[in-house]
């Protein structure tokens, strides 16, 4: 009955998938690509009736993320009269309980929050950060990071921030109380929420080493469950519910405060109940830039995101003003330009990014036009591949992050990535408190000789220090028209993909005019500098664009899928289309 109930539930917001308004939506599309940079740019774009890719629309409001239940959730939130904000916070609390491997309440993150009709926006940084003590942390092996406690257990957990972050952004421009907001993720996690494919496959190879605390939430007599059974999550439940009551003081001070603290120390963490309570989310300016007409928001440091992000579309507008050819969406020259333009973004991310609390991060002067333009023409030649000459150990960095996008009737938008830093984080949850802990100290460089899954090198600036923020490449993002209405609300998953998996689908939309869910879901390239190769999707490249890449001096290795997108975009109609990322598990619904 329960599945019956889900299929009706889809088989319902399926049914908004192809309204009566398409052919005007068509015309405003050809509109907003109707610029001076077009005339190099080859592109057929694909009618909205004709996609291959179907969206969701709406129009009065959008959550789209990768959980059904916590999209469902959202949605309920914007019906009751909640706005972005409100919807955004309840989302991600949901996905805390029903997608612990990437969004537990033991991680942390970064929010933007944009208000409709302003150029403005809001940016918060709750990063974890590395404890007080951290320093005199016992049974530290700096020396072998990869297998050592900075990876796994206790000792590789910081101080979580996400529970603080989104109370802030709730406290300050939130509408409904948190009680309501919190209140059906306590009873998922009371009742019980179903083990995905994703879930099972994302605890296996990390089940050995879980604490017993975590093989408890997951498992039954020390076995995994098997997707499509359901963990009860009791203990959660009761921290939920003191959050509820109690809001940050919940879970940074008092009985869950004391338990977190008692479960990490047992097991050699030096996070104390000051550490806890004296954490702080972190309010910035976002960082402004404009695109194809368009107003750029996205975050500034600790998360180096936004600067590259910003830089890659000025590299882009640079290569359609200087190379005077025509170049095709596919084509080598086109993948040669992104591949160029990446690795000089991620050579300037690791030269001189860090927690900007430590490090002097020269964000005017990496996005000034005058050194922008002269590193293009210094560095793009049409026939070769140029390897930066900044180039720096690479700071490593999680992969497994989640990511929300919202829009409420009114027009305000949310873009909020949450993280645990790998898998269920370190795959310890201390006793009585149903929390998976983060372990984002794995973040820092303390061995710069090691690489993580993504091949990733630890830099200088982001060594580790009491009270620092890790650095990343979380990337949440809104386009605003002139107006300052929110058009695209846009974020991503995949660690360092995270920046190329959204600067592609951007260009994907307004510079090949291609229509939102075709620009995420075309496959995508990534390249990080070191090491200095192309990673390319399976069908994203022919063999005879392999060929004229490898001749430029490019080296080529496949992957599976490269970052995972949750986008929707509001038309001036007041039409709202959105698309869950396909290599993930999520959905877009409209209220």
């Amino acid at each position: 009955m329960r599945h019956l109930s889900l299929c009706i539930v889809l088989l319902c917001f399926a049914i908004e998938v192809e309204p009566r308004h398409i052919k005007k939506n068509v015309q405003q599309f050809q509109q907003t690509i109707n610029s001076p940079a077009q005339t190099k740019i080859c592109y057929n774009p694909t009618d909205f009736d004709k996609s291959r890719n179907r969206s969701v629309v709406g129009k009065r409001g959008m959550v789209v993320c990768d959980d059904v239940v916590a999209g469902q959730w959202g949605t309920y939130i914007l019906r009751l009269g909640g706005n972005a904000v409100d919807a955004a916070v309840a989302t991600a609390f949901m996905l805390g309980v029903t997608r612990p491997h990437y969004a537990a309440l033991g991680g942390g993150g970064f929010g933007l929050v944009c208000p409709a009709g302003i150029k403005k926006g809001f940016a918060f940084d709750f990063r974890e950060t590395a404890p007080a003590g951290i320093l005199q942390q016992k049974g530290n092996n700096f020396a072998d990071q990869q297998t050592g406690s900075m990876l796994q257990g206790a000792q590789s957990c910081g101080i979580p921030g996400i529970v603080d972050g989104l109370l802030l952004m709730h406290d300050k421009y939130g509408k409904i109380h948190r009680r309501k907001l919190l209140q059906r993720p306590i009873i998922i996690a009371w009742e019980g929420t179903q083990v995905t494919g994703n879930m099972h496959f994302s605890a296996k190879p990390k089940w050995d080493t879980m604490s017993q605390g975590a093989r408890d939430i997951l498992g039954e007599k020390n076995i995994l469950k098997d997707p499509g059974e359901y963990i009860k999550q009791p203990d959660l439940a009761k921290t939920l519910k003191r959050i509820a009551q109690y809001g940050r003081d919940g879970f940074y001070r008092g009985p869950v405060a004391r338990k977190l603290v008692d479960g990490l120390q047992r097991a050699g963490s030096v996070i104390t109940l000051e550490d806890l309570a004296n954490y702080n989310t972190k309010e910035h300016e976002p960082l402004y830039g404009s695109c194809q007409g368009y107003d750029i928001l996205t975050m500034p440091p600790s998360s180096a995101g936004g600067i590259a992000l910003l830089q890659l579309f000025n590299f882009m507008d640079g290569a359609l003003k200087n190379y005077t050819e025509q170049f095709n969406l596919g084509d080598s020259i086109s993948w040669h330009i992104m591949a160029q333009a990446l690795a000089l973004v991620f050579a300037d991310r690791n030269c001189y990014v860090a927690d900007p609390e430590f490090v002097n991060v020269p964000i005017k002067e990496l996005l000034s036009q005058k050194y922008l333009m002269n590193r293009w023409l210094s560095f793009f030649d049409k026939d070769k591949f140029m390897l930066p000459d900044n180039l720096r150990a690479i700071c490593k960095e999680g992969t497994d992050t989640t990511h929300v996008s919202v829009i409420d009737a009114q027009g305000n938008a949310v873009s909020l990535t949450l993280t645990v830093h790998s898998k269920f984080g370190s795959g310890f949850v201390p006793l009585g408190t149903g929390v998976f802990m983060n372990n984002q100290l794995d973040d820092f460089a303390v061995n710069n000789e090691y690489r993580n899954r993504f091949e990733l090198k630890s830099s200088e600036l982001n060594r580790i220090e009491p009270f620092k923020r890790p650095l990343s490449s979380m990337t949440p993002t809104v386009i605003k028209n002139k107006n300052g209405d929110n058009r695209i609300v846009i974020g991503a998953a995949g660690g360092p993909q995270i920046i190329s998996a959204i600067w592609q689908t951007l260009v994907n939309r307004l510079y090949f005019g291609m229509c939102l869910a075709d620009a995420v879901v075309h496959p995508r390239i990534h390249h990080q500098c070191d090491p200095n190769q192309i990673y390319y999707e399976r069908g994203a490249l022919s063999k005879e664009v392999c060929d004229l890449l490898i001749k430029k001096g490019h080296i080529l290795k496949e992957d599976t899928h490269l970052g995972t997108v949750q986008a929707l975009e509001k038309m001036d109609d007041g039409y709202i289309w959105g698309i869950s990322d396909p290599r993930s598990e999520g959905i877009a619904i409209s209220v």
